[in-house]
């Protein structure tokens, strides 16, 4: 790729953003990296991201770095960044790009190193930390390690001008460690895309299919992986009138299929929303859950609750300051918890119907269209400081 082909000779901003993974792979960071290119239409955007993603995302070009597969975590590309090809290639970007300000995206090392160059070039870092390094310890046996990994994660984030924190939780999770130029920047929801008018009987009558006394349905939309605790989830699904639907992938993935198979649960695995397929299941749910703790913000609740749909979730970062309790759903201290409101939401259909209409008009709040105005307001700031 020429990049002097990736700019014009205008007086647009330029903005490299550099991010651990994009589409097609499916994640949050994915997400909000495709968001992000649809809004920017004002910059003069280059991309750098693993070799396994699109070479365009919303007509902006993607340098598609050289990445490894990740044997722990299936399906899963990094870039390595400290190999001397990989380097050399991002320094080209940025010295033939000449970037007004990064964005770094992912808190691991392919940020990292491209904030650390682009301070040595006094270029200004503006770094989105959505990453919960420090809670995905507990569930990969490194609890003992967590404060290592806690001052690792500030270590990463050291050349950022600014850190960029999705929740207040995560904020002060991350002021307790040391961290300094912190600042709060929600992420947003296509609120169009995900809608209660993507509701079809579909799901309803694949569920009842197999199981024709379902009472509600309750959607689950995650990475199957540790960090999920999607297996905490399990008693639910053996509650009476009770079906859960999974939806996603990952190394967990026959895992849990074989720990649920006693139960009434259907694992539909990864969906995109290139037909709107995501949307139509959010819309026809009846109750969402997410047992995760290590969510710096929960993209996927976010999306539920502009869907209509109540929440049931665990007290945990980010996701708790999402759901309004008893109003668009339940945040629960323990499983005990979301067992009885789920119960209660089953055995309650106006009290179910009134969340979805509250939980709908939460999600109206976080349009990307509000959010990226503040995200282009950050960036410029960064660039006059």
């Amino acid at each position: 790729m020429d990049l002097k082909d990736c700019y014009t000779e205008n007086h647009c901003p330029r903005l490299l953003i550099s991010s651990e993974s994009a589409p097609p792979y499916a994640s949050g960071v994915s997400t909000v990296v495709n968001q992000m290119t649809k809004y920017l239409d004002n910059w003069n955007v280059l991309i750098l991201a693993p070799d396994t993603s699109y070479s365009t995302l919303n007509d902006k070009p993607v340098v598609r770095l050289p990445s490894v597969k990740l044997p722990m975590y299936s399906g899963l590309n990094a870039v390595i960044p400290q190999r001397p090809h990989v380097r050399k290639q991002i320094k080209k970007c940025l010295d033939e790009f000449k970037p007004d300000v990064i964005l770094t995206i992912g808190g691991a090392f392919l940020a990292s190193t491209t904030a650390y160059l682009g301070k040595s070039r006094n270029i200004p870092i503006v770094g989105l930390n959505d990453t919960d390094f420090i809670t995905y310890a507990t569930h990969y046996g490194l609890g003992r390690f967590a404060g290592s990994i806690g001052r690792l994660t500030k270590w990463l984030h050291r050349s950022n001008t600014v850190t960029l924190v999705t929740s207040p939780s995560y904020h002060k999770k991350l002021d307790s460690v040391g961290f300094t130029n912190l600042r709060q920047w929600r992420l947003g929801i296509d609120i169009e895309e995900f809608s209660p008018q993507h509701r079809t009987d579909d799901l309803k009558q694949t569920v009842l299919e197999q199981y024709p006394d379902t009472q509600v349905i309750c959607l689950i939309v995650s990475r199957l992986a540790s960090e999920k605790s999607i297996d905490q989830l399990h008693p639910i699904a053996k509650l009476e009138g009770v079906t859960l639907v999974v939806v996603g992938d990952g190394p967990e993935y026959q895992i849990l299929q074989e720990q649920f198979a006693d139960t009434r649960t259907i694992f539909l695995g990864r969906k995109d929303n290139k037909k709107s397929e995501l949307s139509q299941l959010y819309a026809s749910a009846d109750i969402f859950l997410c047992a995760s703790r290590s969510e710096t913000f929960g993209l996927t609740v976010l999306e539920a609750t502009a869907s209509g749909v109540p929440c049931v979730i665990a007290d945990g970062n980010g996701i708790r300051d999402i759901v309004v309790h008893d109003k668009t759903g339940y945040i629960c201290s323990n499983q005990a918890e979301m067992i009885r409101y789920v119960e209660n939401l089953r055995d309650n259909p106006q009290h179910r119907s009134q969340m979805s209409a509250a939980a709908r008009q939460e999600g109206l709040r976080y349009s990307w269209k509000i959010v990226m105005q503040e995200l282009e307001a950050i960036l410029l700031e960064s660039i006059n400081h």
